[in-house]
C-alpha cells in the first residue's frame, strides 16, 4: 500500500480545514481548541490566506487558514511541522498584525474583535508536558488578566498521552498525528466529524496529481531545514551563535559564498539559496560557474 499523505502535509491540512465545502469540519475542530460563546461557530467565514508562488521556493507564503466567525473574531490557524527560527515572534507578530487590521478611520477602540492564533506544531517549543497551550496578555504574580484580545493557542502534536484524556481535542490530535491508513481508519471512528476529515484526507491521496505536489513541497520543507541547518554550522564556525541571521546582517560576504558553495555542491537550487543568503541569482551562478571550473 502507498505511503499516507497524512493530515499534516500542509497542502492536505489547507484541504480540510481550508476549503469553504468543509467549514462545519473547521468549526468542528475550533470547537475543542477555543472556548467560543455558542453559536459563535454556526457560520465560519474563509479569509484571502497566501498561496505559493510557481515554484515551491518563489514566494515562500505560508500555506494557513484565516476565517472570522459571527461575532467577528478573527482566527488564524497554522501548522509547523517543523518548528522554524523566530517562531514565536513571528507568530506573535501575525496575531498583533490581525488586531491591528481591524479599525477603519472613524471607529473607536470598542469595535475590536478577538484576533486569535492557533499554531500546531510537529516540534516541542514549550517547556511542560501539556499538549495544549492557551496565552495571553496576563499579570501572573497578581492573576489579572488584562485582554483577551490577543490570543495565542499552541498544539503541541508530539506531547499527545498515548491514552484518550477524555477530551474532543485529544481525538483531533491523535487524528492530525496519522501517518498510515491504519491509524487513519482507527481515527476516523473517534468522532464523526474526525470521519468527514479522514474522507479529505482519503479523496486527496487517490489524487495521484495532488500526491506527487505534496510530496514535492516535503522534498522542499526538508531541503529547507537541511540548509538552515548547514548555513547555522557555517554561521558558527565564524563565531556568530546566531548562524546565518547574524552572517548576514554583519555583511560577512565570504561566509555567505562559503555558504552558497556548499548548498550548490549538495544540490540546492539557486533560487533556493538565494533567499537564505541574500546573494543574487547572478552573483549565485558566478560560484557555481567557478566551483565547475576548478
Amino acid at each position: 500500500m502507498e505511503e499516507l499523505v497524512s493530515p499534516r502535509n500542509d497542502l492536505v491540512f489547507k484541504q480540510i480545514f481550508g476549503n469553504e465545502k468543509n467549514t462545519e469540519v473547521l468549526a468542528a475542530f475550533l470547537d475543542q481548541v477555543l472556548e467560543l460563546p455558542e453559536g459563535d461557530l454556526e457560520s465560519v467565514t474563509l479569509g484571502n490566506t497566501h498561496l505559493w508562488g510557481d515554484t515551491w521556493y518563489g514566494k515562500q507564503a505560508v500555506l494557513d487558514v484565516l476565517l472570522t466567525t459571527v461575532s467577528g473574531r478573527m482566527i488564524d490557524v497554522e501548522i509547523q511541522v517543523r518548528v522554524m527560527p523566530n517562531l514565536r515572534e513571528r507568530l506573535t507578530f501575525y496575531n498583533a498584525r490581525m488586531l491591528s487590521s481591524q479599525p477603519v478611520r472613524g471607529d473607536d477602540y470598542s469595535v475590536l474583535r478577538q484576533a486569535v492564533a492557533i499554531m500546531i506544531c510537529g516540534e516541542n517549543i514549550c517547556a511542560s508536558e501539556a499538549y495544549h497551550y492557551h496565552f495571553e496578555l496576563y499579570d501572573e504574580r497578581e492573576r489579572e488578566s488584562w485582554s483577551d484580545l490577543l490570543q495565542i493557542h499552541i498544539l503541541e502534536l508530539c506531547k499527545l498521552p498515548a491514552e484518550p484524556d477524555g477530551t474532543g481535542l485529544w481525538e483531533w490530535v491523535k487524528f492530525l498525528n496519522v501517518s498510515t491508513y491504519e491509524e487513519l481508519e482507527m481515527a476516523e471512528k473517534l468522532d464523526p466529524m474526525i470521519g468527514e476529515a479522514a474522507t479529505v484526507v482519503r479523496h486527496f491521496n487517490e489524487d495521484e496529481e495532488a500526491r506527487i505536489q505534496a510530496m514535492m513541497h516535503e522534498k522542499w520543507v526538508r531541503d529547507q531545514t537541511t540548509w538552515r541547518n548547514h548555513a547555522r554550522r557555517e554561521g558558527l564556525a565564524e563565531g556568530r551563535a546566531e548562524g546565518l541571521a547574524e552572517g548576514r546582517a554583519a555583511g560577512n560576504r565570504e561566509a555567505m559564498e562559503r555558504v552558497a558553495l556548499s548548498a550548490l555542491a549538495s544540490g540546492f537550487e539557486i533560487a533556493q539559496i538565494a533567499a537564505l543568503t541574500g546573494l543574487s541569482n547572478d552573483e549565485i551562478r558566478a560560484l557555481r560557474d567557478e566551483q565547475q571550473s576548478d
